[in-house]
């Protein structure tokens, strides 16, 4: 098994949730999951790890930006607002 120790990581995941979109953060968050597990198992102490997400309202979604923030030394959040037509 060969494992990768990375300096920054960019966990920028999602697929179509057009059919359902006010479950789009239920829906997402197995794959947010697996990108934190997956990125923090191979970031170098020090790194930089990049994480999209759309909403923070669930509580399983807070718990994982719980677990950042007792991982990193800092966390920041940036709020983008697309317009959509």
């Amino acid at each position: 098994i060969l494992i990768f120790i990375v300096e920054k990581i960019t966990a920028d995941g999602s697929f179509d949730v057009q059919a359902n979109p006010a479950e789009q953060e239920l829906l997402v968050y197995p794959l947010l999951k697996t990108e934190v597990h997956v990125g923090l198992s191979c970031l170098q102490t020090h790194g930089n790890f990049l994480l999209k997400i759309f909403t923070l309202f669930e509580q399983k979604t807070i718990e994982l930006i719980y677990l950042l923030y007792r991982t990193f030394h800092q966390v920041l959040f940036a709020l983008f607002f697309l317009l959509k037509r």
